[in-house]
């Protein structure tokens, strides 16, 4: 299948008529939605962010197989992505999974903190550098 035929699929299952709907639905432009088409192409993280009940392998796979997910699964989202993950998992893999999250969130949190620090030295660089040349 295409990526016109896999948009359409889209389209059709939000009852999405217009283009425009289309991309109100997923936040974009409908100039940029239109580009999807043409250069036959998905934005594959605005889709998992916008369509949680889109199986993620019939998006890869081309259009092979159901367009949704299973309904044993269900999306954990952070904000940033979205996971499907089985129901009947283990209780502590659930757990595990929770544990690795909060680790990854820590992590973009101590990331984004020496960022904010790095961009205070190089004011701080700039500054005396600027003092020094004078």
């Amino acid at each position: 299948m295409d990526v016109a035929a896999m948009l359409d699929r889209i389209k059709e299952y939000y009852g999405c008529t217009r283009n425009i709907d289309f991309a109100n639905h997923f936040h974009i432009t409908q100039q940029n939605a239109n580009t999807w088409y043409k250069r036959d192409r998905l934005d594959y993280d605005t889709i998992y962010k916008y369509c949680p009940e889109i199986d993620p392998d019939w998006l890869l796979s081309g259009g092979e197989g159901e367009m949704l997910r299973k309904p044993k699964q269900v999306i954990v989202g952070d904000g940033n992505t979205q996971v499907g993950r089985d129901l009947n998992q283990q209780p502590e893999d659930n757990a595990k999974l929770e544990k690795a999250l909060d680790a990854l969130r820590a992590e973009q949190e101590s990331v984004k903190k020496a960022q904010e620090h790095a961009e205070r030295l190089t004011v701080i660089i700039e500054n005396l550098t600027a003092r020094n040349d004078k």
